[in-house]
């Protein structure tokens, strides 16, 4: 049986294609080595797989995740794998690969994803042939929803807002300076959390403050990414990741206003991913 997965920092789907070629669905939590250790890794998959598969009839995992941009980093995901599908053959792949295979197929061009994080690469429908860094929450991941949630959240705490929807904001999470303040700075997964606040962001957009906010963060995704790939007017460019789901109206305006090919958007590449495989 051959097992894909596709790994954010919030949460991993698994799809299982059976010897029968039918397809099985399983989610576990995001398996990202920059914010989970090896051993939190080997606990959770087999934990929240072993009950629903036989692992052992695993013959082959091919794993797409954020935090895979290293071979340090591939290695890691790739020893908590084996630790638990004792008899497949692993093979790590970054997300952006993922990504690529599932909005470009095997044609070349520049994808994107927007999500939790965010990130970005040129593909020669074959290979990764370039990669402008993200950073991460605290330097980059401009236009993903830390990004949102971190401007929404300095917007709040600065008095910036206006005083309806300062009001809505707080009475939603409730809110306050030392629970944010704690969120980010004492508990796990602070890119998670501000990444929560994505959902308000789009839920209140009729708010002109709130829509500028999330326009200027994808637009700040485009000027720090994609305009920075060589002949970025002439590729097509794919989306995959839930903000760029539910933000495709701005992705499409900031296309159209830079005169760029914008092919698919896709909320999950799970699917594209298992037709690949199979």
């Amino acid at each position: 049986m051959r097992l894909i997965a596709d790994s954010g920092s919030t949460c991993t789907d698994w799809h299982l294609i059976t010897s029968k070629g039918q397809v099985e669905e399983y989610t576990t939590i995001g398996l990202n080595p920059y914010f989970v250790p090896t051993a939190e890794m080997m606990t959770a998959v087999d934990g929240e797989l072993s009950a629903k598969l036989d692992l052992a009839k695993v013959d082959e995992v091919f794993f797409y995740g954020a935090g895979c941009s290293s071979e340090e980093k591939c290695v890691q995901v790739n020893e908590a794998l084996a630790s638990v599908f004792a008899n497949a053959k692993i093979e790590v792949n970054h997300d952006l690969m993922g990504a690529a295979r599932a909005a470009l197929g095997n044609s070349s061009g520049i994808v994107a994803i927007l999500g939790t994080g965010s990130n970005s690469a040129l593909y020669d429908g074959q290979e990764i042939v370039e990669n402008i860094p993200s950073l991460g929450f605290v330097l980059g991941d401009e236009g993903s929803g830390a990004h949102m949630g971190k401007k929404l959240l300095k917007a709040y705490l600065s008095s910036q807002l206006g005083e309806t929807i300062s009001e809505q904001l707080k009475s939603e999470y409730n809110l306050t300076r030392e629970r944010i303040l704690d969120a980010i700075y004492s508990q796990p997964r602070p890119n998670t959390y501000l990444a929560s606040f994505a959902k308000f962001i789009g839920d209140n957009r009729q708010d002109s403050q709130i829509d500028k906010l999330a326009r200027s963060s994808i637009n700040n995704f485009f000027e720090r990414h994609i305009c920075r790939y060589p002949g970025f007017e002439d590729q097509p460019l794919g989306f995959v990741g839930s903000i760029a789901h539910h933000f495709s109206d701005v992705i499409k305006d900031i296309a159209n206003e830079k005169d760029i090919a914008l092919g698919k958007i896709i909320v999950k590449p799970i699917g594209e991913l298992v037709e690949y495989h199979r």
